[in-house]
């Protein structure tokens, strides 16, 4: 329980006490750190999923399976993940069945 104890003096102990109360053991310490980045609680309990924030008018069949249902319809997002001197690490989600997957 020690973790608790340094959750409180970092956000609290009131905000710890609601945090701890809405949360499970597995997203306990995500929940704390979102909150000591400046999240409100509720904003922290239910984060975006990966590629929401990305805006997709029409969804075209591409070079990229999915592994899952092996649909062709997947969104893409490009992020630098490593150093400069390697590629880009590409997220992906298809359509047809939600999976996450990245090469």
């Amino acid at each position: 329980m020690e973790y608790r104890e340094t959750a409180k003096k970092l956000i609290g102990e009131e905000r710890e006490t609601e945090v701890f109360n809405k949360t499970t053991d597995k997203n306990y310490a995500y929940v704390v750190r979102r909150v000591l980045e400046g999240s409100t609680i509720e904003e922290a309990l239910h984060p975006k999923p990966l590629l929401e924030e990305q805006k997709v008018y029409e969804i075209q069949e591409g070079d990229t399976v999915c592994p899952k249902c092996k649909s062709r319809r997947i969104i893409k997002k490009e992020m630098q993940t490593r150093s400069c001197d390697e590629s880009a690490t590409t997220f992906c989600q298809c359509v047809n069945c939600k999976h996450r997957f990245k090469f």
